[in-house]
């Protein structure tokens, strides 16, 4: 009775040992999964950046953010911020924004964004001036302003550096020009 207590005691400390060798290897396996996943990430985001595709910054930022969350020994904060800075003065970088609902029976003249791009005011052919919200693009309140048509040759809001956009003539789009303070 007694050799059959000890081979139970024995297969069951071999049992735990198993289960712990396991669980090491698991938890070994999964930082190496982590690890090449943050790798991963950052390089993605650099090739991304690299590619310069229109609207890249939001896809390169959601990428470093993911790599900044892991938990892994190799995370470097310094060169996370690097790849987010590399994108900031890249237009080509910004997610283009359309819109679409002015009325038919005009055409677009001057536009101009506030410094904050928070707003941005449209005159029409008819002498109307839309005040919007951006990136929304919805009007805001009290935000048709009858005109005399043409009489809106060029505008700012703000008072410090501006954005501003103008009208070409011929074109349905408009072309933006930037300026400082």
């Amino acid at each position: 009775m007694a050799a059959l207590a000890t081979i139970a005691v024995l297969v069951f400390l071999l049992g735990f040992a198993g289960v712990t060798w396991q669980s090491q290897r698991a938890s070994k396996a999964r930082d190496l999964a982590q690890g090449r996943l943050y790798e991963s990430l950052v390089r993605e985001a650099r090739a991304t950046r690299t590619a310069r595709r229109v609207g890249y910054r939001d896809e390169v930022f959601t990428l470093l953010q993911q790599a900044r969350a892991l938990d892994v020994p190799q995370k470097n904060i310094t060169e996370l911020r690097r790849e987010a800075v590399a994108c900031l003065g890249d237009f080509v970088g910004l997610t283009p924004l359309t819109l679409t609902d002015f009325p038919s029976n005009t055409t677009l003249g001057v536009v101009h964004m506030d410094p904050t791009w928070s707003f941005a005011a449209f005159s029409l052919s008819d002498g109307t001036l839309l005040l919007r919200q951006m990136p929304s693009g919805t009007e805001s309140a009290g935000c048709l302003w009858p005109i005399r048509p043409g009489a809106i040759a060029s505008m700012r809001l703000g008072t410090r550096s501006h954005r501003s956009m103008r009208r070409i003539p011929g074109r349905q789009h408009a072309e933006n020009s930037f300026s400082g303070p």
